[in-house]
């Protein structure tokens, strides 16, 4: 019986935080216009997964020679590894 008592006050609390999560946010929002039209224009038909993506750093150079990367992961010039 506690754990019922428990898992709805946890469940409560939760929602609570979303909604002041929430109504902060959508606050900051319209305070903040230009920041709401680049987080539309980031999310706009991406997943999650491609969302984080974007943000992710992506080596360009070799560690080892300084060589352009080209989008792989072992360098044209000496052969280098690159670690991610």
């Amino acid at each position: 019986m506690t754990n019922d008592i428990t898992k709805d006050i946890d469940d409560e609390l939760l929602q609570y935080l979303m909604n002041c999560l929430n109504e902060g946010y959508s606050e900051y929002k319209r305070n903040n216009p230009a920041f709401a039209k680049v987080v539309e224009e980031q999310c706009e038909g991406k997943t999650e997964e491609e969302f984080e993506r974007q943000f992710t750093k992506k080596k360009t150079h070799c560690e080892g020679c300084g060589e352009w990367l080209e989008g792989i992961d072992i360098c044209s010039e000496c052969g280098r590894l690159t670690s991610k």
